[in-house]
Formats: structure tokens, C-alpha cells, sequence
């Protein structure tokens, strides 16, 4: 039995704590900080954006940084999995830009790093235009074994790797949960539905609560198991 949970990425909401932007990334010059949510809070979709100076270098450029409420504990492996979905696009001064995406387990406080979960960056170039659904390909799994203590939270990073032909010109991510309908699993939507972040586990030690808290499955009642909160799939 796997234990399912999406994180929506509102474009309001400040984050309780500050952590370090992972070493990944090269341009954190408009990074905007926020709490990723398991229930929507209806807040309006928005652009976070970033730029780059330099042409002909390929650089990572981090746009937004979700932080999850305090967890319980668990052991994350390379059985576990995650997705995305969100609507991206690039400026017309940039050739090519790769939606890239960290994730790492940071404790209550936000000052000491646990491990990182996945750190990997999508194939399919950003449009110009219209803003357009991307994805890491689909579902990817944990790349390493994590070991996640009492109250810590994920930290979750979501950029470009881009390349530009002319300076100043960058990315834009589309985030947001105002919508009825989350975004759909493609990479070619152009529907305004929210973003998502979507954990699945495979080896127990519980789940994660529509209050950001970990319960055991037996635990979770009928209607937290809806989408946004909890779902179980067998």
C-alpha cells in the first residue's frame, strides 16, 4: 500500500522558516520564499520569475522555495517517488530552459540539512509562449535514503536551467491554488489549474496529515483522503 500526498504551491503565504538555498543553484536574485500547503488556500495565480545576465553559459536560476510544516519522523528510500506539475515559460532572449527541481529534508528550525531527496532537471524545453505544463517526465524516484527526525520539514526549490542569447531575460513559473482543477499530468496543458508537488511512499512510517503533521493510514478518515489532502493507492 503506498501513502500519497500532494503539496499545492500558493503564491501567497510566508514560510516559518529560512533555509539555505541548496548549492545547486546559481542565480537566487529573485528567490521568493513560501509555504507549500496540503490544503488549497485559494490564493491568486501569480508569476515568480528570474533573470540572467550572462549569455552563452548554461546556469541554474532558482525561482520560488516552498518549506512544509513540522513532520513526524520516517525513513525515505529510493522505493519512494515524486511528481510535479506546473505551468512555466521563457523569455524571448532565452535559447533554452529546463524545469528543474531540489528537494531536501531540513529540520524544524531550517538550519541543519538532512539529505537531499531528488535534485534533477526535465528535457523539455520552455515555450515562449503561452505558459505551458512541465513535469520531470513523469514520476521519478528518491534519489537517496534520507532519514527524516521528529518536526522536520521538506524544503522544496523549483527553477530553470537556462541559457540565454541576451542578457537580462529569464523564466517564469506559474503559482497558485485558486483553481477548482489541479494541473493535469502532461507536458502541453495551457489551462490556468494549480501547480502540484506529489509525494508517494512506498514503505510505510506514515502519512502526511492536511495539517502538515504525519498520521498512520488507519488513522486518516474518509475525508482527508480526498485529493489536496490524502489519497491511497494499493
Amino acid at each position: 500500500m503506498a501513502d500519497i500526498v500532494r503539496y499545492y504551491l500558493p503564491s501567497t503565504g510566508a514560510a516559518a522558516v529560512s533555509p539555505a538555498y541548496a548549492a545547486t543553484w546559481e542565480t537566487v536574485n529573485s528567490v521568493v520564499r513560501l509555504a507549500a500547503v496540503t490544503t488549497k488556500i485559494s490564493s491568486a495565480m501569480a508569476s515568480q520569475d528570474t533573470a540572467e545576465s550572462e549569455t552563452g553559459v548554461a546556469k541554474d536560476n532558482l525561482c520560488v522555495q516552498y518549506v512544509t510544516a513540522a513532520l513526524a519522523a520516517r525513513e525515505w528510500t529510493t522505493s519512494d517517488s515524486l511528481k510535479i506539475q506546473i505551468l512555466s515559460a521563457r523569455g524571448s532572449a532565452v535559447t533554452t530552459a529546463y524545469l528543474r527541481l531540489v528537494v531536501r529534508v531540513v529540520s524544524n528550525d531550517g538550519g541543519t540539512f538532512r539529505g537531499t531527496l531528488y535534485d534533477g532537471v526535465d528535457d523539455n524545453n520552455f515555450p515562449t509562449s503561452p505558459y505551458t505544463n512541465r513535469n520531470m517526465g513523469g514520476s521519478v524516484n528518491v534519489q537517496n535514503a534520507v532519514s527524516q527526525q521528529l518536526n522536520d520539514r521538506l524544503v522544496i526549490e523549483i527553477g530553470g536551467l537556462q541559457n540565454n542569447s541576451g542578457a537580462w531575460d529569464g523564466i517564469v513559473l506559474r503559482v497558485g491554488d485558486n483553481n477548482a482543477s489541479d494541473l493535469p499530468e502532461n507536458e502541453t496543458g495551457t489551462d490556468a489549474y494549480n501547480p502540484w508537488v506529489e509525494f508517494t511512499m512506498e514503505t510505510g512510517g506514515g502519512v502526511i496529515g492536511p495539517s502538515g503533521a504525519i498520521v498512520s493510514a488507519e488513522d486518516v478518515d474518509g475525508a482527508a483522503m480526498m485529493r489536496g489532502t490524502i489519497q491511497s493507492e494499493v
